[in-house]
C-alpha cells in the first residue's frame, strides 16, 4: 500500500538558527491512520505539522529545506496550498494565529465556501460543527469577544466543517476545559472511523488523546527516536525525554498553609461586560501575603477577563479592587509594575522584542539598570527558566512552550508582588511543567501567586485555595489540603472532585 503522507530524508532549518528543527526525517502514514506526536518542547513537533500541511515553506517561507514530503500525488514544497483544499486542513496551536473572519459562524463557513458547496449543506456543516464544540450560541458573536479556548473550539469547528482528507492538530486540546476536550477528542475519533480520515495530532497532554490514536512517534531534537503505539507505558522511557507517562500520577498535592495575615489583595463586587454581555457579576473575594490561589472554569467563564481586570488591563463596569490597601487605580505605572505582573494566555502577547535577551531584560531596561546589574539578572533567568544559550535567539523563532518560558522570565525580572499566571503550561511538556511547579512553589515563599488553568494535578500542587467560576460567578471555594476527602461534591463543569470549603 502507497503512504497517504511520505516525509523522505527531510530537513528543516529555521532562517538564523544553526540546528535544524527536523533532520533527516522519514514518516509514512497510511489513509486512515491516527497518529499521535509527542515529545519536549522544542523537539520539532509544531514545525512537522507545518511542514505536512503546507504551511511551511509557501506561508512560512524563510528558512532552509532539504528532501520531500508528498500527499498522495503531491509535493508539498512544489503544490501552492490552495491546490491542498481538500486534502489537508489543519488546527494551528495559537489559535489566533489563523483566526481572520469577523464573527465566528463566517469563520467556520469559510473552509465549505472554498469548497463550492451549496448554501444549504454549507449552514448544516456550519451549525453541526458549532454545536459539537458548543459554541452554536455564539454563532452571531464577533471573534474578538472570545475567550482563548473559545477561540480555539472555533478553530476545531472549522476543521470540522472543511472535512479534509486529512486533519492535523497541534495542541488541540491546549486552552480547552475537560469536558470540552473529551466531546472534540470522541467526535474527531467518530469521523476519522465513519469516513476513514488520517488524523495527526501533536499533544503534551497524551491521557485522552491517547485513548483516540493508534500509533504514537516520540520526536527528539527533531529526529524520531520512537515509533510505538504502547511507548506511553514505558515511565523510564517518558522520563528520559519528558513526556508525561499514561496512567501515573503527576504531582503531590501542595499542603494547605493560608495564612490569617495581612490581606494584599481585595476584590469587591465586581462586574464587567463586553458590549452589554455580561461577563462577570458581583465577584467578591479577598487573598493574603504569599497565598498561592488557583482559579477553575470551563471556557468562557470570565477567567482570563478576571486576571485582565486585576492586572489593571482591563477596567470593571463596578466594583472595587484593593491592593494594600490601596485602590489599585491609585498607583503609579511604575508602582502598578511592582505590584502586580500577569503572565497572559496568549504567551506572544506578552512579548515585546524579537530577541529573547532583549524581550527578558525590557522592564530592567526601562528602570535604568546598570549593565553588570543587567547581566546578572539575565544570566539568573536564563538559568532559572531552563533557557541557557537562547538569549540570542530570535523569540518568534522559538517554540510556542519556550516563548512561554521566555514570557515569565520577562515577568520575573520585573519583580512584582503578585503574579498571576494565566494557563502558564499551555505548549509545556513533563518535565517542564515539573519545573515550574518547583518554581512556582519556590516564588510562592516570597510573592503571593494566582494562576488560572483547567489542569486540576497541577493546581492541587500549587496553589492553597481554588476558585470555581461558572457564567461569569464564583460558585465555590475549595480548601486544597482536603481535596483527598470524602466530603466532596462534583463540579458539575469540569467534570472532577474538589471539596467544598467550609464558611
Amino acid at each position: 500500500m502507497n503512504p497517504l503522507i511520505h516525509v523522505e530524508n527531510f530537513s528543516y532549518c529555521y532562517s538564523n538558527t544553526e540546528k535544524p528543527a527536523l533532520k533527516d526525517f522519514n514518516l509514512k502514514v497510511n489513509k486512515g491512520e491516527r497518529l499521535l506526536i509527542v515529545g519536549p518542547s522544542g523537539c520539532g513537533k509544531s514545525t512537522l505539522v507545518l511542514c505536512i500541511s503546507g504551511l511551511i515553506p509557501h506561508s512560512y517561507s524563510e528558512g532552509k529545506i532539504k528532501g520531500n514530503i508528498t500527499v498522495g500525488r503531491e509535493n508539498l514544497q512544489r503544490t501552492p496550498p490552495y491546490h491542498l483544499k481538500n486534502k489537508v486542513g489543519v488546527v494551528l496551536q495559537n489559535p489566533s494565529a489563523q483566526l481572520f473572519s469577523l464573527k465566528v459562524k463566517d469563520e467556520v463557513a469559510f473552509g465549505p465556501q472554498n469548497l463550492g458547496l451549496p448554501p444549504e449543506e454549507i449552514q448544516e456543516r456550519v451549525y453541526f460543527a458549532l454545536e459539537a464544540v458548543e459554541m452554536e450560541k455564539f454563532a452571531e458573536k464577533p471573534l474578538t469577544e472570545l475567550s482563548m479556548g473559545q477561540q480555539q473550539r472555533v478553530c476545531i469547528a472549522s476543521m470540522l466543517a472543511f472535512r479534509p482528507a486529512i486533519m492535523v492538530f497541534d495542541e488541540p486540546t491546549s486552552n480547552i476545559d475537560l469536558k470540552t476536550g473529551r466531546k472534540i477528542l470522541a467526535l474527531i475519533d467518530q469521523i476519522s472511523e465513519n469516513q476513514n480520515i488520517t488524523v495527526i495530532i501533536a499533544e503534551h497532554r497524551t491521557k485522552e488523546v491517547s485513548k483516540i490514536t493508534d500509533r504514537v512517534i516520540v520526536l527528539n531534537r527533531g529526529e524520531i527516536v520512537a515509533d510505538d503505539p504502547q511507548i506511553l507505558t514505558d515511565t523510564k522511557f517518558c522520563n528520559t525525554y519528558g513526556i508525561q507517562p499514561l496512567n501515573t500520577t503527576i504531582y503531590p498535592s501542595l499542603q494547605s498553609n493560608i495564612t490569617n495575615g495581612s490581606k494584599i489583595l481585595q476584590v469587591e463586587n465586581l462586574s464587567f461586560s463586553y458590549n452589554n454581555y455580561s461577563v462577570l457579576t458581583d465577584i467578591s473575594f479577598s487573598i493574603f501575603e504569599r497565598e498561592s490561589l488557583g482559579i477553575m472554569g470551563e471556557n468562557g467563564s470570565g477567567k482570563t477577563t478576571l486576571a485582565l481586570i486585576l492586572a489593571g488591563v482591563l477596567k470593571p463596569k463596578q466594583g472595587s479592587i484593593m491592593i494594600d490597601g490601596k485602590l489599585i487605580g491609585s498607583y503609579k505605572r511604575k508602582q502598578a509594575i511592582r505590584k502586580i505582573g500577569v503572565l497572559f494566555q496568549n504567551p506572544d502577547d506578552n512579548i515585546l522584542t524579537t530577541k529573547v535577551s532583549n524581550e527578558i531584560l525590557y522592564a530592567p531596561w526601562i528602570q535604568r539598570l546598570s549593565e553588570d546589574e543587567k547581566n546578572k539578572l539575565l544570566n539568573e533567568t536564563l538559568d532559572l527558566l531552563n533557557l541557557k544559550g537562547y538569549d540570542n535567539k530570535g523569540t518568534f523563532k522559538i517554540s510556542y512552550g519556550e516563548r512561554e518560558r521566555v514570557a515569565i522570565a520577562s515577568l520575573l525580572v520585573s519583580q512584582p508582588n503578585i503574579l498571576i499566571f494565566d494557563e502558564p503550561t499551555t505548549g509545556q511538556d513533563y518535565k517542564h511543567k515539573q519545573d515550574f511547579i518547583k518554581l512556582a512553589q519556590e516564588l510562592n515563599e516570597t510573592h503571593t501567586l494566582i494562576t488560572i488553568s483547567h489542569d486540576l494535578e497541577f493546581l492541587s500542587a500549587i496553589s492553597n485555595r481554588v476558585l470555581l467560576l461558572e457564567n461569569g460567578k464564583i460558585m465555590e471555594t475549595h480548601i486544597n489540603q482536603n481535596m483527598a476527602q470524602n466530603n466532596s461534591r462534583q463540579f458539575p463543569t469540569e467534570n472532577v472532585q474538589l471539596p467544598i470549603m467550609e464558611n
